[in-house]
């Protein structure tokens, strides 16, 4: 392994840079405007590389976000490999909501995501990370079975394991299949961020969160 970005070929740590040049841009870019209103020219004029560069890193715009999205699932997916085994499923929710909503990286990544799941982008999310990539974001991985199964995981993955352990701990009751409670639980996670756009403004998306969690869930300790 090569242990750190400057030990590989230049033609590698190029792509890594610049891919990471877009991202950075239109995360600035994102403090101002909506993902929509911003331009590929745009992005590419603030990260200093032609239109042609652009698309040979990334097919789309939204890509962009794709990408962040493949960044942020392997951050998640490492900070729950170091919780405590016994952390409750109800406290490990509020752990990814609470994380969510810290997201400020990239600005109204709740909204975003949600949107990212609407388009379909979960089946059509490709944008996978190259080995430079990992040692330049994440410390740690280092084996290349790790790199296949962070390359692949999704976010719905995330959610199946943590209920069928939460099922097998009798904090879960019922028989609903695990990909759909998957789906149900991430769609929790991501409700407050839709009632707040519905409701009025003063209206706190973390309250809505715990009144979701703790009153329509017949899940052990949220009742």
């Amino acid at each position: 392994m090569y242990g750190s970005l400057e030990k590989f070929p230049l033609r590698q740590v190029k792509f890594v840079r610049t891919r990471n040049s877009v991202l950075k841009s239109t995360m600035e870019l994102l403090e101002d405007k909506e993902l929509d209103d911003i331009s590929v020219d745009k992005i590419c004029q603030k990260s200093h590389i032609s239109r042609g560069t652009f698309f040979n890193y990334f097919p789309q715009k939204s890509y962009i976000f794709y990408y962040y999205i493949r960044i942020f699932t392997i951050k998640l997916m490492i900070r729950i490999e170091n919780w405590d085994d016994d952390m409750p499923f109800k406290e490990q929710m509020q752990c990814i909501y609470k994380w969510f909503n810290e997201e400020n990286k990239y600005p109204n990544f709740s909204k975003l995501y949600i949107y990212y799941l609407l388009e379909d982008g979960p089946k059509n999310n490709d944008m996978k990370l190259s080995e430079a990539e990992f040692i330049y974001f994440f410390s740690g991985i280092e084996d290349e079975e790790e790199f296949k199964y962070y390359n692949n995981l999704s976010m719905i993955d995330i959610f199946k394991d943590l209920c069928a352990e939460a099922k097998l701990k009798g904090e879960i009751s019922g028989d609903i299949d695990q990909g759909d409670m998957a789906r149900i639980f991430l769609g929790f996670l991501l409700l407050p961020t839709v009632m707040e756009s519905l409701l009025d403004a003063g209206d706190n998306p973390k309250e809505l969160f715990h009144i979701i969690m703790g009153e329509e869930l017949k899940v052990k300790g949220m009742v």
